[in-house]
Formats: C-alpha cells, sequence, structure tokens
C-alpha cells in the first residue's frame, strides 16, 4: 500500500515540525507548549490562506490587466513587465525588439516608473506619435529619445 500527500510548503514544514516533537517524544507534551503549538499552528493556517489568496489575485490582476490590453483600455493598467509585453507585442507585433528577455522587460518597468509613468495609457501616449519602423531601429534601443516624458 503507498500513500500520497499533496501539501503546500508550509503544511510540510509544520507536520515536520509537528511529527518531530509530538509523536517521536516519548513522554508527554508539557502544556504550554501544546499551547505554544496550537497557536502556531493556527498562524501558519491563516498565513497558507493568505499566500494562496495572494497567488489568486496575482493571477486575477493579470488576467485583468490582458484582456483590457487587448480591448485597448490603458488607463489604470499598471506597468508590469508582463502589461508592458503585452502592450508593445499588440502595438509592434510579437519578438520584434530586444526585450525578449524577462530581466529586460523588469530593468524597463523600474525606468518607466522612475521616469514617472503610473499606467500604460502613459507610455502609449508617449509612443503613439512613432510609427512601428521608428520604435524598431536599432537607433531607439541604443537609448535614442522617443519624446518628453
Amino acid at each position: 500500500m503507498a500513500e500520497i500527500q499533496v501539501r503546500t510548503i508550509l503544511q510540510h514544514a509544520w507536520a515536520e515540525i509537528e511529527h518531530d516533537i509530538q509523536y517521536k517524544s516519548t513522554t508527554a507534551i508539557p502544556e504550554e507548549i501544546r499551547r505554544r503549538f496550537m497557536a502556531l499552528a493556527g498562524m501558519l493556517e491563516v498565513a497558507d490562506r493568505e499566500f494562496q489568496a495572494i497567488q489568486g489575485a496575482d493571477k486575477k490582476i493579470t488576467e485583468t490587466a490582458k484582456e483590457m490590453v487587448d480591448r485597448g483600455e490603458l488607463g489604470g493598467v499598471e506597468i508590469t513587465p508582463q502589461s508592458l509585453k503585452q502592450l508593445l507585442d499588440k502595438r509592434l507585433g510579437p519578438n520584434r525588439r530586444d526585450l525578449n528577455s524577462g530581466w529586460a522587460y523588469d530593468w524597463t518597468v523600474r525606468v518607466v516608473k522612475t521616469l514617472g509613468f503610473r499606467d500604460l495609457k502613459q507610455i502609449e501616449g508617449v509612443i503613439s506619435a512613432y510609427g512601428d519602423n521608428e520604435l524598431n531601429s536599432p537607433a531607439m534601443g541604443a537609448g535614442q529619445s522617443i519624446g518628453k516624458i
């Protein structure tokens, strides 16, 4: 007979600690330790739920941003590496620029946020005056200015 357990990292950590202290102990566990165990178990349960909720929220935000970019509703869409790539792919076509690696999008997002951009509508406002050929030119990749910010 075999047993397969599927659990989160926090559940696994908890199970290991609990097993080591509770089940391997040859004597009864003192009440103070038992209470602390139960308090910790509750905190880990809350943390586990929150991690799952954060993961779900991140997925939802990413999906909503994708839908908004697809519809051309760029106001309020947070600038992230994924949303910027999607905007540029929609505007210029996929794989037509030197931002194909993830780190390049991360770096670009940090730069545009430092410059004060807050959503994709602002970025589109700056690049809309330029044609695809200008935006894809080697000079643009070398740091040529594309307008006033």
